[in-house]
Parts: C-alpha cells; sequence; structure tokens
C-alpha cells in the first residue's frame, strides 16, 4: 500500500542546519518497499544555499531514500524513487524520519517549500 506524507518548509523548521521529525510509524512487520520523494515549491529562503530531505531512521537517516535536493526548481520529471526492502522489527514499531539538511542559513530561515513523500509498504503475515 502507498501512503503519502506532504511536509512544508514549517514543518522543518529549526534554528540548526538540520532537522528530523518523524514522519510515519512503521508497525512491527511492516516491510518498506519504497520511497518517492517529490517537491512542488522548491525549498528557499535567507541564506540557505542548499536544502536535502532524506528518509531513514536516527541512526541512518537516508537508510530509505538519500539526500535529495529540494532546493532545486520543482518539475514534473523531478523526484526521487528509492528502492528498499526493509523490516525493522519484528516485535515493535520503528519511526521513520525525514531529516532536512541545509547549508550556510539555518532551517528556520526557509520561507518557502513543500514536499511530498510516498512510502510503498506491506505486512507480513
Amino acid at each position: 500500500m502507498w501512503t503519502s506524507y506532504t511536509v512544508t518548509f514549517a514543518n522543518l523548521s529549526a534554528a540548526a542546519l538540520t532537522n528530523s521529525i518523524t514522519l510515519a510509524t512503521l508497525p512491527a512487520k511492516q516491510v518498506l518497499h519504497a520511497a518517492v520523494i517529490k517537491h512542488g515549491t522548491a525549498f528557499s529562503g535567507g541564506a540557505i544555499a542548499s536544502y536535502t530531505v532524506s528518509v531513514g531512521l536516527a541512526a541512518t537517516p537516508d537508510k530509505y531514500a538519500t539526500a535529495f535536493n529540494v532546493f532545486q526548481a520543482a518539475g514534473a520529471s523531478v523526484g526521487q524513487l528509492s528502492h528498499a526492502l526493509f523490516c525493522e522489527n519484528f516485535s515493535v514499531s520503528t519511526p521513520v524520519l525525514l531529516t532536512a539538511t541545509s547549508t550556510v542559513g539555518l532551517l528556520n530561515a526557509a520561507t518557502a517549500g513543500s514536499v511530498t513523500i510516498w512510502l510503498l509498504t506491506t505486512f507480513l503475515p
């Protein structure tokens, strides 16, 4: 099943160059097959010189999707599909994080940006 999550610059705002938020929670025995990142509005503002987002875990923030440039102009063919095949835990749930990283300007300097992440998951019987 595909599930979508839309996140804006305000959701990722922090007085830091990186910030992670919980995007979703994988229940026990749920397998993550793929992640798609597609931004509809470029992330920008203040002195920000680059802005990327990745999908993963606290210890490995890019485990499911490596850093994708959401600072670039958005377009119909601008996006990232990452293949994954992970069942993180058979007993307890696992938080999936979206991590934003900026250079030069802090994340709270952003004044624009919207990204949608789709996760493809199934449950083991």
